[in-house]
């Protein structure tokens, strides 16, 4: 019997026998140990209030004790001990002394121990994510637990919805439908169930959720409750939508001039088409409509950079030289005038970005404002400096200016007006890769405004 200790004591508690899983277990030998008191297995602290004393007394009044504790091995090291005292009599019923049984379960211990870290580090865990909502449902499904992602996603508190049923999450529509009820079935039946659908917060707000519904079993194969995890996926479909979105309106604005480029391209294939009056016309036709399309193309590559966040590097650039080189490159259309008041002051920016988006303002305004275009320069703390850029046109509708600088968005009074929507977005992006901004204000008298905000440069 190796794997057990097993002794006998005289009345007093001092040893009278012992066996091989003695040894093995407590380290000692029979001349070693016969003729001590027991206490000499016990842990100071467990001698500092006599247990081994009170050991014996409770076998005594209750015909046996068992205890799980430390005990001390011959070498002075610790082991985790199941010990059984019974109380032994003679026939006549005087005490003859005790029997103790020993085991060591200091693996079992140890593997426990290690259980209930790790089932504590489990919930610490999960108690303290956010980004997904945690908890655990019974086999009803109404909340058992709940974890701080769980109350950031709903609103909930652990206090106020658990006790409550799920389906408290589910829009009307999904209640009507049984939809709460069907996704505990198909988890009871699948194992799991995997759904994208609107939910619904603690204010009412709806949420874009990704649910996912596990059933949890015991050992013996009997439903426990389920385990379900939540993440909102809001700013996902959203910009899934607002790509889709994107990719529609970038189709519909290269339709009109390709379908412009084609129509002139077969009629130019005719041999006689060199002999219509309108033969230049269409070239030009051709050549402005190929130029759109590249512009077009030019602008989606643009913005499609500044959504991937690639930035160039910042350098010092001299705001007048920028704003020169812009009105070479775009002048004024006939009857349009421009002014300018331009200080020397440097600012932190791409060269060739801040080129395009001088440019892009100055466009706007050539399209869409007066015929009157002031642009100016003040350096308005010792490290910023402010471009405004004004025109005396119509100015912007309060409803498109909450969207103004967002791809593809046009007043419907600009329709007629041959461009993409796009140089507003660009010019923003652009900006803000300068780790500056931009903003749009009425222009005193009517017109437009635009205000950029740069860093400025190691000119002061």
């Amino acid at each position: 019997m190796l794997d057990y200790a097993i002794f006998l004591l005289d009345e007093s508690g001092h040893i009278l026998s012992w066996n091989a899983g003695a040894q093995r277990i407590k380290g000692y030998k029979p001349q070693e140990i016969i003729g001590k008191h027991f206490s000499i297995f016990y842990p100071e602290e467990d001698l500092a209030w006599d247990k081994p004393g009170r050991e014996l007394k409770t076998a005594l009044q209750e015909g046996r004790v068992e205890d799980e504790g430390w005990r001390v091995r011959k070498d002075g090291s610790r082991f985790w001990a199941s010990v059984v005292i019974t109380p032994l009599y003679e026939a006549d019923g005087r005490l003859r002394g005790f029997g103790k049984v020993t085991r060591d379960l200091s693996e079992r211990r140890l593997a426990e121990e290690h259980l209930r870290r790790s089932e504590e580090e489990f919930r610490m865990l999960v108690s303290h994510v956010t980004d997904y909502a945690i908890f655990m449902l019974d086999a009803r499904g109404y909340v058992q637990t709940w974890n701080a992602g769980a109350q950031r996603i709903k609103g909930w508190t652990a206090d106020e919805i658990i006790g409550k049923h799920f389906s408290t999450f589910y829009t009307q529509e999904d209640l009507d439908a049984q939809k709460p009820e069907r996704e505990l079935e198909m988890a009871k039946t699948a194992g799991r169930v995997e759904d994208e659908a609107w939910r619904v917060r603690k204010d009412g707000s709806l949420f874009w959720a990704n649910v996912v519904i596990t059933a949890v079993y015991d050992d013996d194969g009997h439903l426990q409750g389920f385990a379900k995890i939540t993440r909102d996926l809001t700013d996902r479909r959203n910009a899934e939508l607002a790509k889709d979105r994107f990719i529609a309106n970038a189709a519909h604005e290269l339709r009109t001039p390709l379908s412009v480029v084609i129509g002139l391209s077969s009629h130019l294939r005719n041999p006689k088409a060199v002999e219509d009056p309108e033969f230049p016309e269409q070239i030009d036709a051709l050549a402005r409509q190929a130029i759109r399309m590249r512009t077009l193309v030019n602008n989606l590559l643009d913005l499609t950079q500044i959504v991937q966040g690639k930035t160039r590097p910042l350098s010092e650039v001299r705001l007048d030289d920028a704003v020169e080189r812009a009105m070479l490159t775009l002048p004024p259309p006939d009857g349009t005038s421009v002014d300018t008041a331009i200080g020397p002051e440097t600012v932190r920016a791409d060269p060739g970005r801040l080129d395009q988006v001088i440019t892009n303002l100055l466009s706007n305004a050539y399209r869409y404002g007066g015929k009157r275009i002031t642009l100016r320069s003040e350096a308005r703390a010792p490290d910023l400096v402010v471009l405004e850029v004004a025109d005396d046109g119509p100015g912007v509708s309060s409803e498109l200016a909450t969207v103004l600088f967002e791809p593809f968005k046009r007043g419907a009074e600009t329709q007629a007006i041959e461009g993409s929507g796009l140089g507003l977005a660009i010019v923003k992006g652009f900006v803000e890769s300068f780790q500056g901004r931009i903003d749009y204000a009425p222009a005193d008298g009517g017109g437009a405004r635009f205000l950029i905000y740069f860093k400025r440069g190691e000119d002061r």
